[in-house]
């Protein structure tokens, strides 16, 4: 790694694959109770291992998302990012928010809506989480010593992702 901060991305990409584990394990929870040996039904009822299942595919891929950004990044604008603190204020606000949903779920925790059960406060969370990404990377970019097609690229493809995260999360 040429940049020290691209070591927050290493963290993101440890989330995601603790994420996606745990997608797996809920998948074979769901698989077994598909075929008859639901032995974890009075502890997981389907709906909850299909709540959590679906979520954590949004969360993993959000998680290794940024995760390739704050790694690509520092590269192309050929400085540090601005902020590793906030970086890791992000990690840590995102991974609280999956462990807040996945928890909640078990609970009966959830608003019960197609594909976006986790709750209402939570989804702002995100909202917020993937601003200040969205803050951070545009910042870095702004700040860097160059300016390239690639970079303008990556800026734009990440401002229309996070519209459409924003508009997946706080739709009302």
């Amino acid at each position: 790694m040429k940049y020290k901060s691209q070591k927050v991305a290493y963290w993101f990409f440890a989330l995601s694959m603790l994420l996606f584990g745990l997608q797996i394990v809920y998948g074979f929870i769901m698989g077994f109770a598909h075929a008859g040996m639901d032995g974890l039904h009075s502890f997981i009822p389907f709906n909850t291992a299909r709540a959590v299942h679906t979520n954590l595919l949004v969360v993993w891929l959000l998680s290794g998302f940024m995760g390739a950004a704050y790694y690509i990044i520092p590269e192309e604008a050929q400085r540090e990012l601005v902020s590793v603190k906030l970086a890791y204020v992000q990690l840590i606000s995102l991974a609280l928010v999956g462990v807040t949903a996945i928890v909640g779920y078990h609970f009966n925790y959830w608003e019960g809506r197609k594909f976006l059960e986790i709750p209402r406060p939570l989804d702002y969370l995100v909202v917020v989480n993937v601003l200040l990404f969205l803050g951070l990377i545009l910042t870095t970019l702004f700040k860097g010593k160059r300016r390239t097609t690639t970079a303008l690229v990556l800026s734009m493809g990440l401002l229309f992702a996070v519209l459409t995260i924003f508009t997946r999360y706080a739709s009302f």
